[in-house]
């Protein structure tokens, strides 16, 4: 397996992961940050991002595909992109979930107050209209 980040020809095959794994895709190629990817041979079997919002992000589009799933790619991306996050000095990292609550607390994420976002991370288009409005809103200090 290796891990690398994202090219713009790459996002074709993004799209689809997230697609097949209900997660918003409309907005991944309008600039919304680096994307780590996951290849087993070829083959893209998982994805996360980070949108950077000045001294924040917002982690978004965690993925992993069906046959690849509960082996640990998911954590071993999210390990990924936070150190990443790290290196970049930023200090909170802010997420949305409707179904991985429990994954992201088990890495030091916890819920946050929705109405208390900052203005940068309200208003990427994940926040304001991708996710629903029901998603658990979460965070993480570095």
């Amino acid at each position: 397996m290796k891990i690398q980040f994202a090219k713009p020809e790459d996002f074709e095959e993004i799209r689809d992961l997230l697609k097949s794994a209900n997660l918003p895709f409309e907005d991944v190629e309008n600039g919304t940050g680096p994307f780590l990817l996951a290849r087993n041979q070829e083959k893209l079997i998982g994805c996360i991002g980070l949108q950077i919002c000045g001294e924040d992000a917002l982690l978004r589009s965690l993925a992993v595909s069906e046959s690849d799933r509960n082996q640990g790619l998911g954590k071993t991306l999210l390990q990924e992109i936070l150190e990443y996050a790290s290196r970049l000095r930023l200090y909170n990292i802010y997420l949305l979930t409707s179904t991985a609550e429990n994954f992201f607390r088990k890495y030091g994420f916890a819920n946050a107050d929705r109405t208390k976002a900052p203005d940068a991370i309200r208003e990427t288009s994940e926040f304001s209209s991708l996710c629903p409005a029901s998603a658990i809103f979460m965070s993480k200090r570095l």
